[in-house]
């Protein structure tokens, strides 16, 4: 995702669920970059299979960026209990 603008922050809200012990892991690369960097949620995973939480994670240490790439991984030990998402949004503030 490329920007018109420079942006220096970015916040990536991740809807998914995650039932038994599944858990997932964010990275971003910064445009002009060759590095994932992984990034923290700012609440802790939870293991629900009933229903989606949403979690938020943030670009903001990287300086000005003129866009980025977002990656999301997705792990289980249960083939039948595996992770889903259900939405991903970003907003990128200059």
């Amino acid at each position: 995702m490329s920007f018109d603008n420079p942006s220096t922050l970015a916040r990536i809200f991740v809807g998914a669920k995650l039932p038994g012990n599944s858990t997932m892991k964010a990275f971003y690369m910064l445009e002009g970059s060759s590095s994932w960097v992984e990034m923290s949620p700012s609440s802790p995973i939870v293991n629900d299979s009933s229903a989606a939480a949403e979690y938020v994670y943030q670009i903001s240490d990287a300086g000005s960026f003129g866009g980025f790439r977002l990656k999301i991984e997705m792990f289980s030990d249960d083939r039948s209990k595996y992770p889903s998402l259900k939405d991903v949004r970003l907003i990128a503030l200059a």
